[in-house]
Parts: C-alpha cells; structure tokens; sequence
C-alpha cells in the first residue's frame, strides 16, 4: 500500500490489498528513507504477532532512516 507515509500496520489481515512475503506475517512496520521530498528507500519489519511495534520503536527505525538518507 504506497502512500507516501511511514505505517505501522498492527495487523495486516485486514488489508484486502496486502501482499505478505511470508504467510506468517501478522504486522508490519515500514519507515521511508527520506532526503528532502525524495523518497530514498525503506525500512521494513514484518512480525508473525499482532500490534508488536510501539511509537517508540517506530522512532527509533525513523533515526536510523534519517541517518541512512545522510549516507545515501
């Protein structure tokens, strides 16, 4: 599901549009690698538990994100 925004997907099953690499899959956390406007990449945690990424999680994978957009 591309929106252009960082998503933290408690449980993808309810997505009638979801495609899972893994049939376990239960969430997903995904973070876009951002330089300005431009979408550089992202970072993208799948679970096999329901609701398992906290806010604070979720700002810690952004730190990194930022820091890789520097690298890249």
């Amino acid at each position: 599901m591309a929106t252009g925004q960082d998503q933290n997907i408690g449980d993808v099953r309810g997505l009638g549009n979801y495609l899972a690499c893994n049939l376990e899959t239960r969430s997903e956390l995904v973070v876009l690698i951002r330089r300005g406007a431009a979408i550089l990449g992202q970072i993208d945690i799948d679970s096999d538990v329901t609701d398992p990424f906290t806010a604070a999680e979720q700002e810690a994978v952004k730190t990194v994100a930022d820091a890789l957009a520097v690298l890249l």
